[in-house]
């Protein structure tokens, strides 16, 4: 990246440009729609690969890890708005 290679005052000038920040809005937001998307369709196909019983052992135990991954990774996702909305 340029930060890595010592061009630290080209990549302020990129990071503060007007249109970047729409860019690293956008960016962030469609991130965290990924994010949880993966999330959301990894609980539906442990429910639809599953049966019986099981089926619904395994999607409550699959959504629960995905609730308590969102929960855990809420603090990392409020230093990056901070970094991202507030600079």
């Amino acid at each position: 990246t340029a930060l890595g290679q010592g061009l630290d005052k080209e990549f302020l000038l990129f990071w503060n440009a007007p249109h970047c920040q729409t860019l690293r809005n956008t960016a962030f937001y469609s991130f965290l729609a990924a994010i949880q998307s993966f999330k959301l369709s990894f609980v539906m196909s442990v429910f639809l690969k599953s049966d019986g019983k099981h089926r619904w052992v395994a999607t409550g135990v699959a959504g629960s890890i995905m609730l308590v991954s969102s929960l855990v990774n809420s603090k990392l996702i409020g230093i990056a708005t901070d970094l991202i909305f507030h600079n």
